[in-house]
């Protein structure tokens, strides 16, 4: 080891060879292996960011899905009630017709009896009431049978009102499946950063002193060729 020139000339130190070949071999190996740790960060990392995207990809087409069948369902039990409901007031609307048409024989009938005064008439009594009694019991099973197909669709219309709520359920349920999913997707990165920094602080904790002293072999080496 020479001593420094006052003047500021160059100076070197000498290093022996050997020694200096296997410091600056152990610091290669150092190299090599902490790029290689790092390979493997990066490798993992794309690893992790492909299934993210594909967990993401999955999420929104399963989203689009999930869109477009509830759209068909709605379209379709709409269009089902509302041609329930068309029938119902079909049918409101000739039981209302027949009860008119009932009242309006009735109040022909009573006109019929007010105005009739011959013997004939009041003789033909018993026959006018039979027929009035035959129309009046065919109303009444007209009314019968209108009222029965009123049920019956009012019955299917429930039967279809409870299905599309069933439907609705269901849709509701693949719905949260798809925003879980979503989720779960979503927190994958912090996960891995978190496990990333965690080996990172790990191999700096075990390599600290080697990577001290690789620094000032280097700064030293570089001290040495300027």
């Amino acid at each position: 080891m020479t001593d420094r020139k006052d003047s500021g000339s160059d100076w070197r130190v000498p290093i022996p060879s050997k020694d200096s070949a296997t410091l600056k071999m152990s610091t290669n190996l150092q190299k090599i292996s902490l790029l290689s740790a790092l390979n493997e960060v990066l490798k993992e990392r794309r690893s992790l960011e492909h299934r993210r995207n594909s967990l993401l990809q999955s999420a929104v087409l399963r989203q689009h899905l999930l869109e477009e069948t509830k759209d068909q369902y709605d379209s379709g039990w709409q269009e089902k009630i509302n041609e329930a409901l068309e029938i119902g007031d079909n049918c409101e609307k000739q039981c209302a017709m027949l009860r008119d048409r009932r009242d309006q024989l009735h109040k022909e009938l009573i006109v019929t009896i007010d105005r009739t005064t011959s013997h004939r008439i009041l003789h033909n009594i018993p026959s006018l009431r039979a027929n009035y009694k035959i129309q009046a019991c065919q109303l009444q099973r007209d009314i019968a049978d209108l009222k029965r197909r009123v049920n019956n669709a009012k019955f299917r219309l429930d039967a279809e009102k409870k299905i599309a709520n069933s439907l609705s359920n269901t849709v509701k349920d693949l719905r949260m499946e798809a925003s879980t999913k979503k989720f779960s997707s979503m927190s994958i990165r912090p996960r891995t950063l978190a496990i990333l920094s965690h080996q990172s602080h790990c191999k700096s904790t075990r390599e600290n002193s080697r990577l001290r002293n690789a620094a000032r072999f280097t700064t030293f080496v570089n001290s040495w060729k300027h």
